[in-house]
């Protein structure tokens, strides 16, 4: 007897067997979870590296290529792609589907610790993350300004007034401001002026970048309350790097006698 032939000589038991489906989806409908991203773990990983101060074919030869390297010899890589920009590196891995992620990212770790020996002095270590659905932002928030307003100030006023109370709502893992211009001081070094007193560019590196941090010291007990000691020497203001010592050059006047050295 043919399905078709048993749903019209046995009604009744198929009318019982509809109800049952539709009293069991009735109870089940309700606890079903609906997602707009649900978590999904696509099969890629993402190696970044800073490199502050190098240009892009510096990045190239000294980090990519490294990275590239090192991530070549792990099973399951189904392409590896890469972008040298100034001042970071980015290597893209894209696994075959049913890649184990874990053992894949492990075996990545592994490999960059021993490469990372090759890697040029102030480069920051390797970050390693995998890609899935929850890293997308769930929501874009657009800031106006009511005047004539830069997007620098308004970019302050996201960073200052906004963030901080999306970081504090319930749920929000993590919160990015995007937009405006980093502000950054750029100097410019006369060639001849440095043959001039003898002086290097490596000696203006070495002479400004100790002259611009921020370390703690300690801290202090009295009593019940604590201090946090700190040395505060960044600069503050274009007169600062101005008025950094780079090397001691002596000064002789018309009789070939030495003055101070400045």
């Amino acid at each position: 007897m043919s399905f078709t032939d048993t749903v019209i000589h046995r009604p009744t038991t198929i009318l019982i067997i509809f109800t049952i489906l539709c009293g069991v989806a009735l109870l089940v409908y309700p606890s079903l979870s609906v997602e707009l991203f649900p978590e999904m773990e696509l099969p890629m990983a993402v190696v970044y590296t800073t490199y502050q101060g190098a240009s892009p074919e510096t990045v190239e030869e000294t980090l990519t290529k490294n990275i590239e390297a090192a991530v070549s010899s792990v099973r399951g890589i189904s392409s590896v792609t890469s972008r040298s920009s100034e001042g970071y590196s980015m290597v893209m891995i894209e696994f075959d589907y049913g890649t184990d992620l874990t053992e894949a990212s492990n075996s990545i770790k592994d490999n960059l610790d021993m490469y990372e020996r090759f890697f040029p002095e102030g480069s920051s270590s390797p970050t390693l993350f995998k890609l899935n659905t929850n890293m997308m932002p769930v929501m874009n928030i657009a800031v106006l300004g009511e005047r004539a307003q830069s997007a620098n100030e308004l970019k302050a006023i996201a960073e200052d007034s906004v963030q901080p109370v999306l970081d504090r709502v319930a749920g929000v893992s993590t919160t990015s401001v995007s937009g405006g211009q980093e502000t950054y001081v750029q100097i410019a070094v006369s060639q001849n002026r440095l043959e001039a007193y003898g002086v290097t560019l490596t000696q203006i590196v070495r002479s400004l970048a100790p002259q611009n941090y921020q370390i703690g010291s300690g801290t202090i007990e009295n009593g019940d309350t604590s201090y946090l000691v700190r040395t505060n020497e960044e600069f503050s203001s274009i007169d600062d790097i101005r008025q950094t010592l780079i090397a001691a050059v002596p000064v002789f006047d018309a009789a070939g006698r030495c003055d101070l050295p400045r």
